[in-house]
């Protein structure tokens, strides 16, 4: 099911690439609506299906090579064993590395904090985080574009991966 929501996303946005450009512009805010993969292996829980959370980011890119970046995602899931309801939500904030373009795309690297929570079968579970990642963007327009981007969790003692394709519009 989640292949057949993302591939034909990634398809369509890949009809674009011949009219793409790649450009940070200082002191500029961007949002970020995004959708991405989780996979559920922390707390002992990995009995649950592995969601496709939804989120947002608001970001501000202070020169050419930095930038700031916050997301909240959330997402619904359920136990494989009784197919109970699984909530989760996490929001971190993270600085963002930009390098030099690279074929029209800007790859970047973050690192960056936050929380994580999940409710399951009347249980809360609540944790810190911190994460580091990789991520590149790519521009449709000047103020239009795409970003994916991968990051490593850290949730003490465990490593999680999240994967995330995000629309990315400028505010100027």
């Amino acid at each position: 099911m989640r292949i057949k929501i993302i591939l034909p996303t990634i398809a369509f946005l890949l009809t674009f690439i011949g009219n793409l450009h790649a450009e940070i512009r200082p002191r500029t805010f961007y949002l970020s609506p995004n959708t991405g993969f989780y996979h559920f292996d922390f707390y002992n829980l990995k009995d649950i299906d592995n969601p496709i959370p939804l989120g947002i980011g608001l970001g501000f890119d202070f020169s050419k090579q930095y930038g700031i970046e916050g997301n909240y995602n959330f997402g619904r899931s359920s136990a494989q064993v009784d197919g109970s309801d699984v909530n989760f939500y996490f929001y971190r904030i993270e600085l963002l590395h930009y390098y030099n373009e690279w074929k029209g795309m800007i790859p970047y690297l973050a690192v960056g904090a936050g929380a994580l929570g999940i409710n399951y079968t009347g249980e809360r579970y609540r944790d810190s985080i911190a994460d580091f990642g990789y991520g590149m963007k790519y521009f449709f327009t000047d103020t239009l574009g795409i970003k994916a981007d991968g990051r490593i969790i850290v949730l003490a003692p465990e490593h999680h991966f999240l994967f995330a394709l995000c629309l990315n519009m400028r505010i100027r």
